[in-house]
């Protein structure tokens, strides 16, 4: 039976599970990687694989494409003169735009074709033909790709030691990870590899603790308030015991059915990413006007140019908060109605809050508008 070699975006795997278990009851010796961490040997293991298959699939996704190990993995069997077998399985891809390899070679569409994927892909296996010996010399082998989780795996297993500010970051990072589609078994192994550290505080290992136990909020969630009372303890010693027996919430805004998300963020890269985020959305063709808030957030209101159709002085509009403290930037995005700062005069944003809020963010999520400054305020913070 021939071998196969998959190469893939791990983003994908469930999405490729059945097809994987479909191809195995076949009987097809289906190989893909499934070892977490990098290096040499682990990549000198991807390249002999590659070297022994008979037919190398590609499984194209705007993820798989994007990324560095699947574009190598792509390039070397090219190069040895496999049979390459694309298979689409998302969308967000114009397979009209492909550059070579997959140019000059038909790529099988088996998107919402679950049940006919298996027969179309097993059929196209059995019918490549036999694989040629492989050259007297072989092609350079393509350098090891130098992925994000690799390096978040190369920061917990290093020998440093590691400060409470990098083990907080290590957490937004992971959870960033998740939000991003990474399978969860993976970020748990890596949890796993930082709770045996031996210099991991024992409020960061009881946070995890938490996380592994299945629970489903954020990371940043459950480590937010530790990092509140731990520098409001330092700063204002003779207040803690007297803040501490407080529950009130510390906003006051509700921010039920707001998208959120949390980011590292120094007072100094605060300040750029307003005036980019305005000098952006303003060339995107949006509108925007600023409220400060009390407890150190502020409100960006976004509404789309001209035409809408106004009532009572204000318009659908996309309410952004940011709330910065101890270099940490929340941001929260979600509907409301544009505020005329004319008529409202000096009337409390606290007072005027239940007239603002609409009920869902569904027009706004059609543009796709929240994740683009998600995304934008991801990339001012990478390059600051």
């Amino acid at each position: 039976m021939k071998k196969v070699f998959l190469s893939y975006s791990r983003q994908n795997i469930e999405v490729l599970k059945p097809l994987i278990e479909d191809l195995q009851s076949t009987g097809i010796n289906i190989w893909y990687d499934q070892t977490l961490t990098g290096g040499q040997k682990w990549w000198d293991n991807i390249l002999w694989n590659i070297r022994e298959c008979d037919v190398f699939i590609f499984c194209l996704s705007t993820e798989s494409w994007n990324s560095q190990a699947c574009r190598s993995e792509l390039s070397y069997v090219a190069k040895l003169g496999r049979t390459i077998l694309p298979i689409l399985i998302s969308d967000g891809i114009n397979i009209n735009l492909m550059s070579a390899p997959l140019n000059q070679i038909q790529i099988i569409d088996i998107r919402h074709k679950e049940k006919e994927a298996t027969l179309v892909i097993l059929k196209s296996i059995l019918s490549a033909p036999e694989k040629s010996p492989l050259p007297d010399t072989l092609p350079d082998p393509p350098p090891i790709p130098i992925s994000y989780l690799s390096t978040l795996k190369e920061k917990i297993d290093s020998n440093e030691p590691m400060s409470y500010d990098h083990q907080v970051k290590l957490l937004f990072e992971l959870e960033e990870e998740i939000r991003n589609g990474r399978s969860p078994a993976e970020v748990k192994e890596l949890l796993e590899s930082m709770k045996r550290r031996d210099d991991l505080l024992a409020k960061i290992s009881m946070k995890i603790d938490e996380f592994l136990r299945g629970f489903q909020g954020s990371i940043s969630d459950l480590i937010k308030e530790e990092i509140d009372k731990s520098s409001y303890r330092e700063t204002n010693p003779n207040k803690y015991r007297e803040a501490s027996s407080s529950n009130k919430n510390d906003s006051p805004i509700p921010k039920e059915g707001f998208k959120h998300k949390n980011f590292m963020c120094t007072v100094d890269n605060y300040k750029k990413v307003i005036v980019g985020l305005f000098n952006w959305l303003n060339s995107e063709g949006y509108d925007t006007q600023q409220f400060k808030i009390e407890n150190d957030e502020e409100m960006i209101q976004v509404k789309k140019r001209g035409g809408w159709r106004k009532f009572v002085g204000m318009e659908t509009s996309l309410n952004v908060i940011l709330k910065h403290k101890n270099r940490s930037l929340t941001v929260y995005i979600g509907s409301g109605q544009w505020i005329d700062k004319a008529a409202v005069g000096a009337v409390s944003m606290v007072i005027l809050w239940p007239l603002l809020v609409t009920a869902g963010i569904g027009a706004w999520e059609q543009h796709k508008l929240p994740d683009k400054i998600f995304e934008f305020i991801n990339t001012r913070l990478d390059f600051n």
